[in-house]
């Protein structure tokens, strides 16, 4: 489609993003009646086994660090481009309509999802350089393995999504995203806080992944939910 999708409102009826979000998501305000969990996302599900033959090293090394909790590895795998907000069941459908005005005039492009030490010399010098990011949720209750976003012209085509997505947002007096965010792709989790785990670079597993970055999810919940197209 050369256009923004204009298919209704999806079903979403997948079993795996039920179950990953029983293991990875943790509500942070009580359950109020009619309020939707909500998030956005690019999905990955193509590259999901050459994400997950990239990162296997990196999360048996991870299991070592915590404890005797266990690594959940993330079938899910998705490029996330808002933080989770709530919105009431009556605003869905404007919010949805929002979203894809926003998105209508928005180009696919390439992503390179990979080791960080594909990234420029000069963001290297700034810190110590590690293959993945390790990330702890806002509530500190659950910690993240993720791989990195490897190049600096990716990171600018998933800005810009951000950027779109964070107006819509702005207009429901919703979150925005972080400032300065850590663009990963979150391939591993595990309970309670580990954020100073360091895991070494492995030369084997060093590679880049490129994807072709050609729709934003909208997940309302875990069963409900749609996808923009973006331009080709």
């Amino acid at each position: 489609s050369s256009s923004c999708s204009s298919r209704s409102s999806i079903e979403a009826t997948r079993t795996t993003s039920a179950q990953q979000t029983a293991h990875h998501f943790e509500r942070s305000i009580p359950h109020i009646d009619g309020n939707w969990a909500c998030s956005l996302h690019i999905p990955l599900d193509q590259e999901l086994n050459e994400l997950q033959s990239m990162s296997s090293s990196y999360l048996k090394q991870f299991q070592k660090y915590v404890n005797n909790e266990v690594v959940v590895p993330i079938s899910d795998v998705h490029i996330s481009l808002s933080r989770v907000f709530y919105l009431q069941y009556h605003l869905l459908s404007s919010f949805e309509a929002d979203v894809r005005a926003r998105l209508s005039l928005e180009h696919s492009f390439v992503c390179h999802i990979g080791d960080a030490c594909t990234r420029s010399t000069a963001t290297i010098a700034k810190r110590e350089h590690l293959p993945v990011h390790i990330l702890v949720n806002d509530e500190r209750t659950r910690t993240f393995l993720a791989l990195p976003i490897a190049s600096s012209s990716s990171q600018s085509g998933i800005l810009r999504l951000i950027r779109a997505i964070d107006s819509v947002l702005e207009k429901y007096g919703l979150p925005v995203y972080y400032d300065n965010p850590i663009l990963h792709v979150s391939v591993g989790s595990v309970k309670g806080d580990f954020s100073d785990v360091k895991i070494k670079a492995d030369n084997a597993s060093m590679s880049m992944v490129p994807v072709r970055v050609g729709s934003v999810e909208c997940k309302f919940g875990t069963v409900k939910g749609f996808r923009v197209d973006l331009l080709k």
